[in-house]
């Protein structure tokens, strides 16, 4: 019976292709607005995700001293010391899983290039590590001048708002930013008449100490007020400016396949049987994560208002356009059950036609959404996101489970709207569906 009803739905479509064409069409845009709005917020989660994990090297864990009053404090207790690195080092060796590890340690102070003076604040961080860290993306961080390729030379990276005030800046404006995030790797010409600049700090004893540096390339470091201090620069010359071999925390990055809690749960076991005073967790429950949370919060909280705004607009319309389709041929059913279909035959036939329309629809809408979707990552369109520096790309990222979701919502409406008039018209005698108009 259901091969049968499946035939004839099919013909049905095919002998009315103006009707069938506007219910198509109906569910196709439901199905396209749902899944590119649904793309765009994905594709916000993977720039801002790839921002903190791989620009800004944080990998997916963070080891730290536990208890102290901040991530980035600069308090010696507050550090990672040489023998403590040794000893997590060993830990880290014996329980594998580790892709790539970056230490970081925090340094802040002045810095003066003889005309002017400006505090500063930023990272010492392992070169070498750092930039197997930013890959894919962001291999190459510099939007003028080139990243860091020495871990011993006294270079260093400043943010372009710092570069401005210390008379550096990009000598071309050029679109460098990739479809996916990140900058193409090609050193583009940056004028600084005074490249040397001085570091000055007090160090963790508490003396004065200066280091001379170069400025090789200007960074964004996302946020606009931290733009316009911020600096990197190698480790050992960090450490080298403070005195000191400790360190701020360690950013880790998993081997692929390797499952965060049981490696979590291994190191802090191991942790504590070599009496260390540490805390390992995602930088997502840390301090530095605090921003991207914020950010993820306000994002899904737009997410679903903007849903129901979606599904309430083309839902109707779909809504509409079915139900419309089914009053027109009322007195098509009133001529199919004097032929002796039964009521419920005559609803499955329906319905069956609704499938088979939903599912045209869906596939019109699911190929518009991942042409625009490829689209906009080839032409690469940047805007600006509130706080940030530098515009981002329009991302719009297809995944899998959220076309299938909204393909069923957009399958049961469709049944809904169909299943409505057909209970209504269920009520009215054959010789009124007869002469209906």
């Amino acid at each position: 019976m259901l091969k049968q009803f499946a035939k004839i739905s099919f013909r049905n479509i095919l002998y009315a292709p103006r009707k069938s064409l506007l219910a198509i069409l109906a569910v196709s845009a439901c199905y396209f607005s749902l899944n590119i709005f649904q793309g765009y917020i994905a594709g916000s989660e993977i720039i801002f995700l790839d921002s903190y994990s791989q620009r800004s090297m944080l990998g997916d864990l963070v080891i730290r001293k536990s208890g102290i009053r901040h991530m980035l404090s600069m308090d010696p207790d507050d550090l990672v010391s040489e023998e403590e690195q040794a000893k997590i080092d060993a830990i880290l060796q014996k329980i594998g899983g580790v892709d790539i590890k970056v230490r970081f340690l925090r340094v802040i102070g002045t810095l003066t290039n003889g005309s002017a003076q400006m505090i500063f604040t930023g990272s010492g961080v392992d070169v070498d590590q750092g930039i197997k860290m930013r890959q894919p993306h962001w291999g190459w961080n510099t939007l003028a001048g080139k990243p860091l390729e020495d871990n011993e030379a006294p270079k260093i990276l400043v943010g372009q708002t710092l570069g401005n005030l210390l008379h550096c800046s990009p000598a071309t404006k050029e679109n460098f930013i990739t479809g996916l995030g990140g900058y193409s790797a090609k050193e583009r010409p940056m004028n600084c008449p005074n490249p040397k600049i001085q570091l000055q700090t007090a160090t963790l004893n508490g003396q004065a100490n200066a280091v001379e540096v170069e400025i090789i390339g200007l960074v964004d470091s996302m946020f606009r007020e931290l733009d316009q201090r911020f600096i990197y620069i190698p480790l050992p010359v960090a450490q080298r400016l403070l005195d000191t071999k400790r360190i701020s925390f360690y950013a880790i990055r998993l081997l692929p396949g390797t499952h965060e809690d049981e490696f979590l749960q291994q190191f802090r076991e191991e942790a504590k049987v070599q009496g260390l005073n540490l805390t390992a967790h995602s930088w997502k429950q840390d301090e530095i994560g605090d921003f991207y949370h914020r950010t993820m919060d306000f994002l899904h909280v737009f997410r679903n208002f903007m849903v129901i705004v979606i599904l309430s607009v083309a839902l109707l319309s779909i809504f509409n356009t079915f139900y419309r389709s089914v009053q027109e041929r009322i007195r098509e059913i009133g001529v199919l059950r004097t032929l002796g279909f039964q009521l419920s035959h005559v609803r499955s036939l329906f319905l069956v036609e609704t499938f088979f329309l939903s599912l045209f629809g869906i596939g019109i809408g699911a190929a518009l959404s991942i042409s625009v979707a490829f689209l906009f990552q080839r032409i690469t369109l940047l805007y600006k996101i509130g706080l940030l520096t530098q515009p981002v790309p329009f991302l719009i990222s297809m995944h899998p489970l959220t076309m299938l979701w909204t393909a069923l919502t957009v399958i049961f409406v469709a049944q809904l709207a169909a299943l409505i008039p057909l209970l209504i018209m269920g009520r009215k005698q054959i010789t009124e569906a007869l002469t209906s108009t």
